[in-house]
């Protein structure tokens, strides 16, 4: 089974790396790979566990695996994955990238945009630059602010 990664690239070379593990891919591997312009050192891999040790091992001059606290590679959800492609594929000029997922931007109600470009995106409500926006993050790695998005747009979900 394959899982989503996070790779930080060195020197802002994705499509270099990208040409790379893309070469190296075995036939038959379920294997993807998504990065978005806005975000020049960030570059996800969908693969398998033992693939992204081989990555790990092979390619560490050129990049580093995000890592759970124990030192693994760590795996992304898919409904986070997803909802950070939904918000950075959809055409907007003003999304807001914020970097490395902090802290700050965790506190806040979660909500779901229900009609629009990101129709179906869930994130949290957070004032940036005086604007209400909503933040889409994946834990440890990036968080993307969409543009503002009128609260009759928005619902809000129930925490687990």
């Amino acid at each position: 089974m394959a899982d989503w990664y996070g790779l930080q690239v060195f020197y802002n070379r994705i499509p270099a790396v990208q040409e790379m593990l893309q070469r190296a891919r075995e036939p038959q591997e379920e294997f993807e790979l998504y990065s978005q312009h806005m975000i020049p050192s960030l570059l996800f891999v969908r693969c398998g566990a033992s693939r992204i040790e081989r990555i790990r091992r092979d390619y560490g001059q050129y990049l580093k695996v995000y890592t759970s606290p124990e030192g693994k590679p760590a795996p992304i959800r898919e409904k986070e994955m997803q909802m950070f492609i939904l918000v950075t594929s959809a055409a907007d000029n003003d999304l807001l990238f914020l970097g490395d997922d902090l802290p700050e931007y965790h506190i806040g109600e979660r909500v779901r945009v229900k009609e629009g470009p990101f129709k179906g995106a869930e994130g949290c409500v957070r004032r940036i630059k005086k604007n209400r926006r909503v933040v889409v993050s994946i834990d440890g790695i990036a968080a993307v602010a969409l543009s503002f998005i009128p609260l009759p747009l928005l619902e809000h979900i129930e925490t687990d």
